[in-house]
């Protein structure tokens, strides 16, 4: 029998080339007859007619435990058959499970005597194809990742999980109530299943069936229970109901590009502060401030910026004052009359002693350029002497402009993170709520870059 763990497979034979024996029996409970069709893989049967439980591999077909419960119907009947990824399957167990938060899905056996088993999973008209894997995974069940094949599996869901409704006919001895330790991992349409006890851990891998596909294949008449429509990005009548994320596999090399994009400019802006022509003191005076006349204005000497478009800081120190003071100034450019306006503050106001404050100005022109400054505050009522220095360089190198260059250079892998992580959440999270909190953190975190950046710019 084959036994790899992939989902895809090559056409097999049909389900009565396979050849495969069927047994009858009948119940030592009630009498009913029961038919075994996994002959030698199956080791528990319970009856349709009165729900006990056999053991068949006792060739006296041992009752286990005894029931006088009336089988219910499922949706789809024991013994349908079925074609699922071009193979037949019939159907031959049943078991409804429920979780300790009262979640609850239906878990179908489907059985072909050339491929072995599957389990088709239904929970709240979300359907799920699943193959038990032998391949040892490392950390299965335990922890928060795992990889198989390749492929990173996140984990999603972690439960007691037991039975709560059983019929038909399984390869291992199951019983109402039997509890397992259920956890699950996600990776856009892919799935991985732990299930654990004491005895063994069981790993299967599954993806998404689409509704359509189920009906169709085992000739479903009546209504197909309702999707809770988990996946926003469903369309009805394809394949595969989660679909990949457009991202899967490229997600790491878009940031490493990034983050050696943001190593190179990193480089760049070190290199600029290291040229001599860095930070240029071209201007620089100290003002004594007259608190006889309140009104007093204060003014540079003229000064030239040339080589193109610069940045320059305005700078003031207070250097003697126990007050505070605001400095209103305006920026002037003498050659072509345009002016630029700032606002400082410095001294002792609230508890607070800043003796500096610093205004930055980017790529202003070539020309000729004077600073006006007027005061206002404490200072000027102040009998002691007050003095400030006011100093300009040029071509100061502002952080501001480094972090929004960084930020362009992020931005494509943050858009591309959330975009990948909206298809891996929402594929398999209740209704909306993943992509809604996905989409929230984008925003949020989004928002606040944004705050830094024009707390740094301005």
């Amino acid at each position: 029998m084959e036994d790899d763990h992939s989902l895809d497979y090559t056409p097999p034979p049909t389900y009565t080339e396979a050849k495969h024996d069927v047994e009858a029996l009948s119940c030592p409970s009630c009498g009913g007859a029961i038919k075994i069709t996994a002959v030698g893989h199956s080791i528990t049967a319970i009856c349709p007619h009165c729900s006990s439980t056999l053991d068949v591999t006792n060739p006296v077909f041992q009752l286990i435990e005894q029931a006088n419960e009336k089988a219910r119907d499922t949706l789809i009947p024991m013994g349908t058959r079925g074609m699922l990824d071009n193979i037949a399957w019939e159907v031959i167990g049943y078991m409804e499970r429920q979780d300790h938060e009262h979640n609850h899905w239906d878990e179908y056996l489907l059985f072909n005597p050339y491929y072995g088993f599957r389990f088709l999973v239904e929970e709240r008209g979300d359907w799920f194809l699943y193959k038990v894997i032998k391949e040892y995974i490392d950390g299965a069940g335990t922890a928060n990742h795992l990889v198989l094949d390749n492929r990173g599996y996140e984990r999603d869901y972690h439960s007691k999980a037991y039975v709560s409704y059983v019929k038909g006919e399984f390869y291992w001895r199951v019983k109402k109530f039997e509890t397992v330790d259920v956890m699950e991992y996600i990776d856009s349409s892919h799935l991985l299943s732990v299930e654990s006890n004491e005895q063994e851990v069981t790993v299967s891998s599954g993806k998404a069936m689409d509704s359509k596909t189920i009906k169709d294949a085992f000739a479903i008449t009546c209504d197909m229970p309702a999707s809770t429509a988990k996946n926003p990005y469903f369309e009805e009548g394809t394949s595969n109901a989660y679909e990949d994320s457009p991202y899967d596999g490229r997600l790491q090399g878009i940031w490493l590009t990034a983050l050696a994009m943001a190593f190179i400019a990193a480089a760049v802006h070190f290199i600029y502060l290291s040229l001599p022509t860095h930070n240029q003191l071209i201007h620089s005076t100290r003002f004594e401030i007259s608190a006889t006349d309140p009104s007093a204005a204060y003014a540079t000497n003229n000064f030239t910026l040339t080589g193109g478009y610069s940045s320059i800081e305005i700078s003031s120190q207070l250097v003697q004052s126990s007050s505070w003071m605001t400095i209103n100034g305006i920026l002037s450019n003498i050659t072509n009359h345009k002016v630029y306006y700032f606002r400082q503050y410095l001294g002792n106001e609230s508890g607070m002693n800043k003796r500096n404050a610093v205004s930055d100005f980017s790529s202003l022109p070539a020309g000729e350029y004077a600073v006006s400054l007027t005061l206002s505050g404490g200072v000027l009522q102040s009998n002691q002497p007050s003095e400030f220095n006011l100093y300009i360089h040029k071509d100061v190198e502002s952080l501001g402009r480094y972090f929004f260059v960084l930020f362009l250079i992020l931005l494509y892998p943050l858009y591309a993170t959330y975009r990948h992580l909206t298809f891996r959440v929402a594929g398999y999270m209740d209704q909306y709520s993943g992509a809604k909190q996905a989409s929230t953190a984008f925003w949020v975190i989004f928002i606040f870059i944004i705050m830094i950046l024009l707390h740094f710019i301005d």
